[in-house]
């Protein structure tokens, strides 16, 4: 039994085929890449931190401290600050039609 092959044959044959249902394809190739995405994010989402790690990292945040004499000085400038008013209430605006 003598089996050729025609190699050609059967490329353009399955080029034909996927290009006539290349929307199918591609869909089905989005759909499992981002089957894959959602996969991968549910597993990283379900990982167990352990204590040991989660002691460390909260060592790690630094927590900004003021004292009481930029407060005071914070304070007494929003005290002091000036309130501006304008002149110009009953101004024609050049931009809308009256």
């Amino acid at each position: 039994m003598n089996l050729k092959l025609d190699y050609k044959k059967m490329l353009k044959r399955i080029l034909t085929i996927l290009s006539a249902n290349r929307i199918i394809f591609s869909s089905l190739i989005l759909l499992v890449i981002g089957g894959l995405v959602l996969l991968r994010i549910n597993s990283l989402t379900e990982l167990d931190v352990d204590e040991e790690h989660k002691a460390e990292s909260l060592k790690s945040i630094k927590v900004v401290e003021f004292d009481q004499d930029s407060i005071d000085a914070i304070n007494d400038l929003n005290q002091s600050s000036v309130d501006i008013t304008s002149d110009f209430t009953d101004r024609n605006n050049p931009f809308v039609d009256n």
